[in-house]
């Protein structure tokens, strides 16, 4: 379903992974989604040999929170179009031909509505 973005917390990086997605309407012919389920991915697996029983315990309350956070509030997203602006703001930075040529999409985005901009 996508990547939401990778998360460092006590004993390493997690990669925060979209697994289920409800479609929740389109807007210019793209598709936006409501998240509805993510997987956590550690990227060691070795973290009881090189950390302390307090660091795996903060460990497993950092990532408590951070899934709970991520399960309890909506987060709407596209992959196509940026829902983080006005449809006027956006036309106002376009270019004459109405388009943002050179930019990635999060490189459009406002950074206040970009939930996962520190994940990207």
């Amino acid at each position: 379903q996508g990547v939401l973005g990778v998360l460092p917390l006590v004993t390493g990086p997690y990669l925060v992974v979209i697994t289920e997605r409800e479609r929740v309407c389109s807007l210019d012919g793209a598709d936006v989604y409501k998240l509805t389920r993510a997987r956590w991915f550690p990227f060691s697996c070795d973290t009881a040999k090189k950390f302390t029983e307090q660091q795996r315990a903060d460990e497993a309350i950092a990532l408590d929170l951070a899934q709970s956070y991520l399960n309890s509030c909506p987060l709407y997203f596209s992959d196509s179009v940026d829902i983080t602006r006005s449809a006027q703001s956006q036309a106002l930075s376009a270019s004459p031909d109405g388009t943002r040529e050179g930019h990635l999409l999060c490189q459009q985005v406002d950074r206040r509505f970009f939930f996962n901009s520190y994940m990207s």
